[in-house]
């Protein structure tokens, strides 16, 4: 909602925030496979909201991204806010689990790695996450699932979240230093195996366990 007002002589239109966009956070190397060789930690990047497609509307490459990298994450949806949470404290924190699709550029990931730059313009365009369902998903529980991603019906990624090198709690602990975490947030908690090269006109779904949560085309 906008106002008029005067300051100084000049009309000054205030306009209110209504809403805050949530907190997007990626691991890249959670995983065996996807583990940096020099790095012991996990790297942390993180997506702006306007990467998120809902709603299992299309998804149309960039001319930059196309064809595009392809990988699929275990994620967790954060269901209260929090910051510099215990490990002891941190499984009261998210209520809700999904395998969600990242598209990327590995063309300019690979630039901004060999030139130390952020990873912002390659990994978050515009609807490269598709977000579907997410699962109720209580802690201890619970198992952690088994999570696939589909081309065409066939399988071409998949993962298991017990095979995580940080479990969810310790990425929580850890990444909760550094941002607050707030009630809607989305922590994808890394990719598997490699990312697979995929190209407009394909039928994509992801599946946790055997219950399907994403579904689109990509255009």
């Amino acid at each position: 909602m906008a106002r008029d007002t005067t300051q100084n002589g000049y009309n000054v239109q205030l306009v209110a925030i209504n809403s805050i966009t949530m907190n997007i956070l990626a691991l890249h190397n959670n995983y065996p496979a996807t583990t940096l060789s020099n790095i012991d930690t996990c790297v942390c990047y993180t997506l702006p909201e306007t990467a998120v497609q809902k709603n299992g509307k299309p998804v149309f490459l960039p001319d930059y991204a196309n064809p595009a990298a392809l990988e699929v994450h275990l994620a967790i949806r954060i269901c209260r806010l929090g910051r510099s949470i215990s490990m002891r404290f941190a499984h009261r924190y998210y209520d809700a689990i999904t395998a969600l699709p990242h598209f990327f550029s590995a063309e300019l990931l690979d630039a901004a790695k060999a030139q130390g730059q952020p990873w912002s313009v390659a990994m978050g365009f515009d609807n490269a996450l598709p977000v579907g369902d997410f699962l109720p998903f209580t802690p201890g529980i619970n198992p952690l699932p088994s999570f696939r991603l589909t081309v065409d019906g066939a399988t071409r990624i998949e993962g298991d979240g017990t095979q995580m090198l940080s479990n969810i709690d310790e990425v929580i602990a850890r990444l909760s230093r550094f941002y607050t975490f707030r009630r809607g947030d989305i922590l994808l908690l890394g990719a598997p195996q490699a990312p697979i090269s995929i190209d407009p006109d394909h039928r994509i779904e992801t599946f946790v366990g055997e219950e399907r949560v994403t579904a689109f085309n990509v255009k």
